[in-house]
């Protein structure tokens, strides 16, 4: 008696859903096109040449040659990265001067690159929002 083995007991519906695979969704293929310099090889082998259109999903597209291969149709990854901020707030650069910074209420983040005037960074917030 030592020896046996408790006995599991398991729902019908969960022996049903073992017994499936699991579906995961697969990547969209979108159109792109090579634009600038010579050939490029993707990852699959598939050689790209200049003017070629060919249909890839965005992560055969390696990140640092999206200057020289334009995808055709929207990026399905742009829609998921919208940005919702509409609320930037205006504060004063340094201790003294006209100087101001263009700031995304969000994440706290610095818009501008340099100090802006204060009427150019009225045009930026309206520019943003």
């Amino acid at each position: 008696m030592e020896n046996e083995e408790p006995k599991i007991k398991t729902d019908p519906d969960i022996k049903e859903m073992l017994r499936k695979p699991i579906q995961t969704p697969q990547p969209q293929k979108i159109q792109w096109v090579k634009e600038k310099g010579n050939s490029f090889r993707l990852r699959d082998g598939r050689i790209i040449k200049r003017g070629q259109k060919f249909s890839a999903t965005e992560e055969e597209v390696p990140l640092a040659f999206r200057d020289v291969i334009k995808p055709l149709e929207p990026l399905p990854s742009d829609n998921e990265n919208i940005d919702t901020v509409t609320e930037f707030e205006i504060v004063q650069a340094g201790t003294q001067g006209g100087w101001f910074n263009v700031i995304n209420k969000v994440t706290g983040k610095v818009i501008n690159a340099k100090g802006l005037r204060k009427d150019k960074a009225m045009e930026t917030v309206k520019e943003l929002s």
